[in-house]
């Protein structure tokens, strides 16, 4: 069955001649059901995406960190929404505070009304943060945030126009956060929302030097702790701490986008924390949401809080759906869970058995794994550039078939493999096609990382190269 069978259904006395498919509708989809209504009503290709990247397969449920296909089988789910669903999937505990919230009977959205648990949530966020931040603006994702730190900076600076991002950064697809970005598809064809200069990541002296020419015209540097979507790159020791010190000189606000770093998966509570770094401004999202609920944060320090507390500006930072009570008892129940089950410290232990892992893993395969680096629960493996692998590793004409059949990325080939004939899910990274990311959850037993590693040895040694050479032979003949 492609399509459930539904009668018209008549709306505001005009019949409707589409059939509505409805809650039970959508349930009764099978995977060629969705693939079809993806190709004629979602914007953006995205089944089209999901086929290139082997994950057009049919999700009907998850258990920690496995997701249950409708075949019967089960999928280990290192991708994680790229990190944004912390304690695997339908975390009792998570489901739980969402439930409460909903049968509270008080779920509507607070507007201008003060809120029990918006205010119960800033207290609990604020005691787990870095010493010197004292308090929360809500929103609804990592890019809001961002945009909101971005206001936030440039109130508080008046009129200092000039914004610092990093080359490789990623802070979101909405106008200010592309615009302080440094990944170039993001930003090719949009305008800026704000004048940005674009320093190398991880070069101090570099930022050093433009900060004391220019640090009278900036309002903010806008900087990752690790950049993530770049291929997780870790810049030198003391890289932050040196730019906090910079920023301090020139006048800038320092702000620290930990969306994808903050609240354990690096093995800290924050990466800042690693160089003691306490921003103006830290950023959070993903794992707040408990990979069920949409939301953001920005923590800023009381300086910040006391210069803008005017009431006339307080609409700046105002969104409609940021506290909602589904968000915030699930948030809520978020930041518990990782404070009270010490979940930073359990991401730096299986971090350890993850790195060890990988490490044995390229030194068995030096020429497809190039690198390997991370922290916690945030590793990449940086697979060999297909123009600079020997042939007796990848075949000729492969560089032809990468380009067509699987989006000019070995990384992407690897994924394809290895959820294919593994049933593990990794993230392949777009702003750097040699990449593949692991997201593992922070509640990861030893067995997880393992089955996940085994999967990777299986894919390198078994799998991946003769699977290439078949498809490339055949695509050629």
């Amino acid at each position: 069955m492609r399509f459930p069978a539904e009668g018209a259904w008549s709306a505001g006395g005009t019949e409707v001649e589409r059939e509505l498919l409805g809650f039970e509708g959508a349930a009764a989809l099978d995977a060629a059901g969705v693939a079809d209504l993806y190709q004629a009503h979602h914007f953006g290709g995205l089944a089209r995406v999901a086929a290139l990247l082997g994950m057009d397969v049919d999700v009907v449920g998850g258990e920690g960190p496995w997701l249950k296909l409708a075949d019967g089988s089960r999928l280990l789910d290192c991708h994680a929404s790229n990190g944004a669903v912390p304690f695997g999937h339908n975390h009792p505990a998570i489901l739980r505070a969402a439930a409460r919230a909903l049968e509270s009977g008080n779920v509507g959205l607070p507007g201008p009304v003060p809120s029990r648990l918006v205010a119960a949530f800033c207290h609990d966020l604020v005691a787990i943060a870095p010493e010197g931040l004292s308090r929360a603006m809500l929103y609804n994702s990592g890019a809001e945030a961002i945009e909101g730190a971005l206001v936030t900076a440039s109130l508080a600076r008046g009129r200092r126009e000039l914004f610092v991002g990093f080359e490789g950064g990623f802070h979101g697809k909405t106008a200010g956060a592309r615009s302080v970005g440094g990944i170039p598809n993001e930003r090719q064809g949009f305008p800026e929302w704000a004048r940005t200069e674009r320093l190398p990541y991880g070069d101090l002296e570099r930022a050093n030097r433009f900060l004391e020419k220019k640090g009278s015209k900036v309002a903010a540097v806008v900087v990752e702790p690790l950049q993530s979507n770049a291929g997780v790159r870790i810049p030198p020791q003391g890289f932050l701490s040196g730019l906090q010190q910079a920023c301090r000189k020139a006048g800038a606000l320092l702000i620290v986008d930990e969306v994808s770093t903050g609240l354990g998966r690096t093995g800290l509570l924050f990466e800042c924390q690693r160089e003691q770094v306490v921003p103006d401004l830290l950023c959070l999202a993903k794992a707040l949401s408990g990979g069920i609920v949409p939301i953001g944060a920005v923590l800023v320090n009381e300086g910040l809080a006391k210069l803008l507390g005017n009431p006339r500006v307080v609409s700046h930072f105002a969104t409609t759906f940021s506290g909602a009570a589904v968000s915030m008892a699930v948030a809520l129940e978020v930041v518990r869970l990782i404070a009270q089950e010490r979940l930073a410290e359990r991401a730096a232990e299986r971090g350890a058995q993850l790195e060890e892992g990988l490490r044995a893993l390229q030194a068995r395969h030096p020429v497809l794994v190039q690198d390997v680096r991370g922290r916690g629960l945030l590793w990449g493996l940086e697979l060999g550039d297909p123009a600079t692998l020997p042939g007796r590793v990848l075949p000729k004409g492969f560089g032809d078939f990468l380009n067509n059949k699987v989006g000019g990325s070995v990384a992407i080939a690897m994924q394809r493999y290895t959820i294919r004939h593994h049933r593990v899910l990794l993230a392949a990274t777009a702003a750097d096609r040699r990449v593949v990311r692991l997201f593992p959850p922070l509640t990861s037993e030893p067995a997880d990382i393992e089955h996940l590693l085994q999967a990777l040895e299986r894919s390198l040694t078994d799998g991946l190269t003769a699977w290439l050479r078949t498809l490339t032979d055949r695509d050629h003949k």
